[in-house]
């Protein structure tokens, strides 16, 4: 069994910390007018950290880029023995945090046969994350299947013979980036409750919202045009 320290281990700490403010304010200006102002956020930062985080995979003879990349010990797997190296899927490395920013005013009016009401809200979001996807060395003995190579009997392979070969079945290794993006929302309304006899009260209203275009930070986002001619075309 990995303890602690070993560096090829499974260990993982998850730290999922979320945050929630909100304030309020209601004022009466009038008897026949009122406003209540909300104001609220949130925090949300989300760390997954493997054991072996900082690995230089060059240290095991691997390219030294993937030191840079893939950070961490490798995921091996040989045949049906138990995996060494840090878990897959949920368990790679990374970090997102997304703080949330909101705001409305709403104020009722009422003039004569009218209830006007009327306000604003916007919300201010923003996303971070960062993840690592490990090298994976895998040699499940698909390469050492036989007797004839180029069509071999099934489950004939061995993982460990494959593995003595140094001949993998696949590997993969990057780091998945979503730049700081920004999303912003606002929406304005207007509506009239206009009591129009003892029998009758009509209800009109508008409202406009507006859903911006996400934009991100430190100019690090990508865009394809399709119009622009291949550079690498003949």
């Amino acid at each position: 069994m990995a303890g602690a320290t070993d560096e090829g281990g499974p260990g993982n700490i998850r730290p999922n910390n979320r945050y929630n403010l909100t304030l309020g304010l209601s004022h009466v200006f009038t008897p026949t007018l009122t406003m209540n102002l909300a104001l609220g956020g949130s925090h949300w930062t989300e760390v997954s950290t493997n054991q072996s985080l900082g690995f230089k995979p060059s240290t095991l003879g691997l390219p030294s880029f993937l030191d840079t990349n893939s950070a961490e010990f490798p995921q091996v797997g040989i045949g049906s023995l138990t995996e060494m190296g840090p878990t897959g899927g949920g368990e790679n490395a990374y970090s997102h945090a997304s703080p949330v920013a909101g705001t409305s005013a709403d104020f009722i009016k009422i003039e004569g046969k009218h209830t006007l009401l009327f306000g604003f809200m916007g919300v201010s979001l923003f996303q971070n994350q960062a993840g690592l996807f490990q090298t994976n060395l895998g040699f499940n003995g698909n390469f050492s299947a036989g007797p004839d190579p180029d069509n071999p009997t099934a489950n004939t392979g061995n993982g460990l013979a494959q593995a003595e070969f140094g001949v993998l079945d696949g590997g993969t290794t990057g780091v998945a980036f979503n730049p700081a993006e920004h999303r912003a929302y606002t929406g304005y309304y207007l509506e009239d409750d206009w009591k129009f006899s003892t029998r009758l009260t009509l209800n009109l209203g508008m409202r406009y919202e507006t859903q911006y275009a996400p934009t991100y930070r430190h100019n690090v986002a990508e865009s394809i045009d399709p119009t622009l001619a291949n550079p690498i075309g003949t």
